[in-house]
């Protein structure tokens, strides 16, 4: 994907690029999200605050013989005792970290180019 397509996929994404010069927009994208110490700092706080609630539950994990189950009881056996621990969590984990993106986005543009 060339800079000129990723420009525009993030600008769909998050509506408030639009006020900024198209060629600063990916700066700004990544100021906000990747490049940002928030960012980082929030995802690693959501990431202890998820091994201290479910750290002891993964840990008690059964383990399961794959041979006397088969493949499909065996996956699905897999799927029920990861649902609620770690499967859950992660995309609860994903989404916050995308409205934080999109804050840090917004008060990026707010502050720097709404001014002008």
């Amino acid at each position: 994907m060339d800079r000129n397509q990723r420009v525009e996929k993030i600008t769909k994404q998050i509506p408030t690029l639009i006020k900024v010069p198209y060629e600063e927009r990916l700066n700004v994208f990544y100021r906000g999200g990747i490049k940002s110490p928030v960012w980082w700092g929030v995802f690693i706080a959501l990431l202890i605050i998820w091994i201290v609630l479910f750290g002891n539950t993964m840990l008690q994990w059964e383990h399961f013989d794959i041979f006397q189950m088969g493949i499909k009881d065996y996956s699905l056996a897999v799927f029920k005792q990861m649902l609620v621990p770690a499967l859950i969590p992660v995309l609860i984990i994903a989404f916050i970290m995308l409205m934080v993106r999109n804050y840090l986005v917004k008060r990026i543009v707010k502050k720097e180019y709404l001014n002008e």
